[in-house]
């Protein structure tokens, strides 16, 4: 994965008031993510969540003994959502680029917070070796923080933007396979009477971008379910 990611922002303390008046960040972000997965199953069923965090960075920017600290944080995750019934090699590949988002998230008014730009651009390619049951879901995790102590720490106002892209699919050779993803992400099954033998298959693409502010609130702000292919049969099932 590479990224651009630029912070900016704002903050005004009050020493008559004793207080914060103005606080917020303008965050810039663009991406290009590549991912590949292959995975390889030799069982009556499984099921399986893996995380890998690569990247996690904090620094301490500024500070104001006694009044606050602001740092800004980075932390960057991939993972798969698993689950197989059977004896199965699948791989799957993801090209997804977003080139201008951006957030404004205001510490104080969870009203202000907005976003624009999250378009991602995606192209998403399977491949799988065996007429089996499979649900196989990569997804990356970045979250762009600001961490803010006030008052020697009596006060946490850290703040962030976590934007989690990923690919939901699903094959099945019945009628009964059934696993859910994190994501919330579900599939309307075809009919019995149009798939005569049961199989079918579907995938998505999802994009959730959330921000938050530490003890004061939580903001979705972005969602976005792009279908790669609609639920339908599974024909070179017999």
């Amino acid at each position: 994965m590479e990224s651009t990611v630029t912070l900016a922002g704002h903050v005004h303390y009050s020493f008559r008031k004793f207080k914060v008046d103005e606080f917020y960040i303008d965050v810039d972000y663009s991406s290009a993510l590549n991912l590949n997965i292959s995975a390889a199953v030799n069982a009556q069923y499984s099921t399986n969540l893996y995380n890998y965090n690569p990247l996690s960075v904090s620094v301490s920017a500024f500070t104001i003994p006694g009044i606050i600290d602001v740092g800004p944080m980075v932390n960057f995750g991939l993972g798969i959502e698993f689950a197989a019934s059977g004896v199965v090699k699948a791989s799957v590949d993801v090209v997804s680029t977003i080139t201008d988002a951006q957030v404004h998230l205001d510490f104080l008014d969870s009203a202000k917070t907005s976003t624009t730009g999250w378009k991602p651009q995606t192209n998403v390619t399977t491949d799988i070796t065996a007429q089996v049951e499979l649900q196989l879901n990569p997804f990356a995790d970045l979250t762009v923080a600001l961490g803010v102590k006030l008052f020697n720490g009596l006060l946490d106002m850290s703040a962030g933007v976590e934007a989690k892209p990923q690919v939901v699919n699903v094959f099945a050779a019945d009628f009964d396979f059934a696993y859910t993803s994190a994501s919330g992400v579900t599939f309307a099954k075809p009919t019995e009477d149009q798939c005569k033998n049961g199989a079918w298959f579907a995938s998505t693409f999802h994009l959730g971008v959330d921000a938050y502010v530490t003890q004061f609130y939580t903001k979705k702000l972005y969602e976005v379910d792009v279908p790669i292919y609609q639920s339908q049969c599974w024909n070179f099932v017999h």
